[in-house]
């Protein structure tokens, strides 16, 4: 009997060391390829506006540093946000994710609405989880602002009898050559694909992005 319990205690803490070590690995990833990729843009646009440009050519230069700046100070909330214990339940996911969409969206006039269908709002993710999905749907609200068109959003997120989130515009629709190949739903494939996820795009009368997890 103790022997068991022993062995069952050392098998806990063994997936705590592997869940706590992937997370590092995630971090690390995100740190290299996000904030690393537009630090250097930064260092590089900070020389070139101190060379001898005209003032139109500066303002362009230092505009850019200032977009990559807030992208950098967003990513890093994003991380934060995701490894923060606090966050760990459906609820707090949701709750961001409406925040950002409000933000976001009111800004540019487009209406939306969040519905919540047997939604276990307790249930406790994944660190690498919880980020992914966050982050697919920032995504997704994002490329609607981007190209869509659209000035209605609906969101629809069930955890029965699996996940699934759907955001859906009423936007032009993905043009056929961009439906799998843009870098935004590159991203979103490839986060998918990282929680044992599927993804997938409907154009028709809009836009609809589904993102199941079974």
């Amino acid at each position: 009997m103790v022997c068991c319990l022993l062995y069952a205690v050392h098998r806990y803490r063994l997936a705590q060391s592997l869940k706590l070590e992937r997370l590092r690995t995630k971090i690390a990833s995100d740190l290299h390829d996000e904030v690393g990729s537009s630090l250097t843009k930064i260092s590089i646009y900070s020389e070139l506006a101190q060379t001898e440009l005209t003032e139109k050519e500066k303002a362009n230069y230092l505009n850019s540093i200032g977009g990559l700046s807030r992208e950098v100070v967003n990513t890093m909330s994003d991380i934060v946000w995701s490894i923060d214990n606090n966050n760990d339940s459906l609820h707090e996911l949701i709750n961001r994710m409406k925040d950002f969409a409000t933000e976001v969206l009111h800004a540019r006039n487009i209406d939306f609405e969040f519905t919540l269908h047997k939604a276990e709002s307790n249930k406790v993710l994944d660190p690498v989880l919880r980020q992914n999905i966050y982050l697919i749907f920032k995504e997704a609200i994002n490329n609607i602002v981007k190209h869509s068109k659209a000035n209605k959003v609906n969101v629809f997120i069930t955890s029965h009898p699996h996940f699934e989130l759907q955001i859906a515009d009423n936007g032009i629709g993905l043009p056929a050559q961009q439906s799998q190949s843009g870098n935004g739903l590159r991203n979103m494939n490839r986060r998918a694909v990282a929680i044992g996820g599927k993804i997938s795009f409907a154009s028709k009368s809009g836009t609809t992005i589904t993102l199941t997890l079974t």
